[in-house]
């Protein structure tokens, strides 16, 4: 029994030898991301949540507007920065292998709802008023603030799924929405791909980049959401984007506070 212990030995350390050296080139690949969430005037913005874009990291500025993730891997990533009165905005920035990446958010403040007037009419359509307009007109898919608050999904993704012209594609921890009607083909390298036709979100109006994943906003923050499964279906308020809208949109509308 010792000499066979013995025998063991070497390959044990072996192994434990291997899974540090492999841990270890893990975290020298990984870097650090700083910035600053600013206004339009240079300011700081008080209370921004900036997240990454898969949706599974989330921090808070400081009083000087800048925020910083550890341990982020090497490459490119796209950050977006919330927060009440302002529109969402998304920056790209690349994180070096074991160095710094820096970034700087500038958001836009979003225009200020005034007291209302003693009028009857629906929350949706006194929050939300074109998101009501493009309901009655029939064509998409729209969910209510209402509706997803039945649901109380714990991510919009999974709300999603529930959708029939949507498909969940989760990988690497971004989930994504997929168009139903099956892949696009692409020209890579002089040959002809199949890759998975994703369907592109806005937030609060704007076009967000395709690396940007579903769950980016927490279902209690959306106030209602827009789903166009194809280029015919899409309003012309959108239509500017209409070349890369061609698998589909999902609009998402923050709550209006």
């Amino acid at each position: 029994m010792p000499g066979r212990l013995r025998g063991r030995v070497p390959g044990l350390l072996l192994a434990g030898a291997a899974v540090l050296g492999a841990t270890a080139t893990a975290h020298a690949q990984a870097g650090t991301l700083v910035g600053h969430v600013l206004d339009s005037a240079g300011a700081p913005v008080p209370n921004a949540d900036v997240v990454l874009a898969a949706g599974t990291r989330t921090t808070a500025v400081d009083v000087n507007g800048r925020f910083q993730f550890s341990g982020v891997p090497a490459g490119y990533h796209t950050v977006m920065a919330r927060a009440i009165g302002y529109g969402f905005t998304s920056a790209r920035v690349q994180v070096p292998p074991d160095d710094t990446g820096q970034v700087e958010i500038r958001m836009r403040a979003r225009a200020r709802w005034l007291s209302p007037i003693e009028v009857t009419v629906s929350a949706e359509a006194a929050l939300l008023p074109d998101f009501a307009r493009r309901r009655r007109a029939g064509f998409g898919y729209f969910v209510s603030r209402a509706e997803i608050e039945a649901a109380n999904p714990i991510t919009l993704s999974q709300y999603l799924r529930r959708i029939p012209v949507i498909r969940i594609r989760e990988s690497l921890g971004l989930a994504q929405a997929v168009s139903s009607r099956g892949p696009r083909t692409e020209l890579v390298d002089g040959a002809v791909m199949a890759v998975p036709c994703v369907m592109r979100i806005a937030l609060d109006g704007q076009l967000q980049p395709e690396e940007v994943g579903l769950n980016i906003v927490a279902p209690g923050e959306i106030g209602g959401i827009e789903i166009y499964p194809g280029p015919s279906t899409i309003p012309a308020e959108f239509a500017a984007w209409s070349n890369e809208i061609g698998c589909g949109l999902i609009v998402v509308w923050t709550r209006r506070r």
